[in-house]
């Protein structure tokens, strides 16, 4: 389990990589992600987007993230 606030700040992390012109350097050199991870990293940006947009979402409640997904929250917060 995250918090929200942790979930946002690794979909943030996400979309600002993704819209970097260097985004595959980072994903396959920095964090060491192949393909299947950057298939399951899309499959998390769609799934958090709901926690995102929610104005009145509270940033400390604790939200189950499936295991699959775990592994990169923690992963996204080194970069920034």
């Amino acid at each position: 389990m995250f918090t929200n606030a942790r979930i946002i700040n690794a979909y943030t992390t996400l979309d600002e990589i993704m819209q970097r012109e260097d985004r595959l350097d980072i994903m396959e050199e920095k964090l060491g992600y192949e393909m299947e991870d950057m298939f399951e990293l899309g499959s998390f940006y769609e799934w958090a987007k709901h926690i995102v947009n929610d104005d009145s979402v509270d940033l400390d409640a604790l939200t189950e993230v499936p295991d699959i997904w775990g592994e990169y929250i923690p992963q996204l917060e080194t970069i920034r």
